[in-house]
């Protein structure tokens, strides 16, 4: 048997009829290769299941079941067009309703104790991906494409974290190689889920979620467990981009990217991937290539190991992004204060309400921090007030450049900062990282600043296509 190759498809490029008929042809275009298939819900349909699960705890079971009702619609809909095969489509319907009735009766429970878990949304959130991924099982049988449908709960077995599950990275391996390679051997693509798992209790297993937008994630690990020859994470756009198209209307695809600096684009701003993506293909150095279902003739961008990658002194930078609704604390130490203890502090308070700092500077008696604002924000910001006084600024953004940025550092750095000289910038971190330099900025300068880096960068010379090292 060939090693495996794993194909993501997200909820946009299954959205409809047309889209569905589109990922069946790029899988049917593939008879050759060793594939496994995960699907994310429907476009939209986890929101509508969050809010479900919302509004019944809220007593709300009237529009609870309304939501239920038109998400069962879009999937019948969606049966009724695609699949034609009459027993095919009788069977699909029956166990599509089956999903929606049991979310009914989860919700329904909820109604009654007025209780909000996220044990409970997982379980109703879950069905999203369980209906979409039987329906692109049968799209494929009907094509006369040996497909199976596997239940991820099976085999993405993860802590009790709900709503933000581990994986059981000693377990997966085991796990997922006796469920799907008898299943390859025979000539079958698995079709299976991304985002859902599940926890043992007891010896029941009960459903977990990896976290919103999670199915990347899903992905990559079941690589790692396959040992996959490469991952293909297919979304609605041209792989990974030079800016965000809506901001810079000459973005670019980017031919490669490092493990490294595609991480580094996950943490300040980059949609394209889930954050924790690249850890298990990095750990197994398995090749990650982003497409577009859409366009599916389109290279995309592959990630690599960065000795995989061959560069030009052109292409130190690779791609620029923007993080906003960023808020900036200046916290001061006490005179009584040991500051290094007192920092400690101030870390440990953050990670009490699990929230992430993007930047941070430190000087003799005081520290600056910046952070993404959450529902935690609040709540922490609150606690840090009775802790210590603290200056805070709103509506900030950060800008990031990522590449090879340890290259050519001086002239690069002046090429930089000649283009946001006449802008406010502040809390400027280099040196963690080779690969990306941050700096803070005012939320309504940030797009301007994107625009004058991205013209100065890759809109006045020539573009040099970048090449894989044989």
């Amino acid at each position: 048997m060939n090693r495996v190759t794993v194909l993501k498809f997200g909820g946009t490029s299954i959205q409809d009829a047309a889209a569905i008929r589109r990922v069946t042809d790029i899988v049917a275009g593939r008879k050759n290769e060793t594939l496994v298939a995960l699907f994310s819900a429907l476009n939209q349909a986890t929101n509508t299941l969050i809010r479900v699960a919302k509004k019944s705890a809220l007593g709300d079971i009237e529009t609870a079941r309304r939501l239920l009702d038109g998400l069962l619609s879009r999937h019948t809909s969606l049966i009724n067009e695609v699949i034609i095969n009459p027993s095919s489509r009788s069977r699909l319907l029956e166990k599509t309703t089956d999903y929606f009735h049991e979310a009914k009766n989860l919700a329904t429970g909820l109604s009654l104790t007025r209780e909000f878990s996220l044990r409970s949304l997982d379980y109703i959130v879950g069905f999203g991906e369980l209906a979409s991924s039987g329906i692109l099982t049968a799209s494929l049988q009907e094509r006369g494409i040996p497909a199976q449908w596997v239940n991820a709960r099976e085999w993405m077995v993860t802590n009790d974290d709900f709503g933000h599950a581990h994986p059981d990275i000693k377990i997966l391996p085991r796990r997922a190689q006796e469920l799907f390679f008898p299943i390859l051997e025979q000539g079958i693509i698995p079709i299976t889920q991304g985002f859902i798992g599940a926890t043992e209790e007891n010896g029941q297993y009960t459903p977990t979620t990896l976290g919103l937008e999670g199915s990347d994630y899903s992905a990559a690990l079941l690589s790692y467990a396959l040992d996959a020859q490469h991952v293909e994470i297919w979304t609605d756009v041209d792989g990974i981009l030079t800016s965000d198209p809506r901001i810079v209307s000459k973005s670019q695809p980017i031919a490669c990217l490092s493990y490294e600096e595609a991480a580094q684009l996950t943490l300040f701003g980059l949609k394209a991937l889930h954050p924790s993506t690249l850890l298990p293909v990095s750990e197994k150095r398995i090749p990650l290539r982003v497409r577009n279902s859409f366009r599916a003739k389109s290279p995309g961008t592959w990630i690599l190991p960065h000795e995989q990658i061959k560069e030009t002194p052109a292409q130190s930078i690779k791609s620029i992004t923007c993080k906003k609704n960023v808020t900036r604390i200046t916290v001061h130490a006490p005179p009584h204060h040991v500051p290094i203890s007192f920092f400690g502090s101030i870390y440990e308070l953050f990670n009490k309400f699990d929230v992430t700092i993007d930047l941070v500077t430190t000087a003799h008696r005081h520290i600056s921090m910046a952070f993404t604002e959450t529902e935690e924000t609040a709540h922490m910001l609150r606690e840090l007030e009775i802790f210590s006084p603290f200056v805070m600024q709103r509506n900030k953004a950060i800008v990031t450049l990522v590449g090879d940025l340890a290259s050519q550092p001086g002239s690069l750095f002046e090429a930089i900062f000649r283009q946001v000289s006449e802008d406010r910038i502040s809390m400027i971190c280099y040196g963690a990282s080779d690969n990306s330099l941050s700096f803070l900025t005012c939320r309504d300068q940030a797009d301007s600043i994107l625009r004058n880096l991205h013209r100065h960068f890759f809109e006045t010379a020539e573009e040099i296509p970048q090449e894989v090292k044989s």
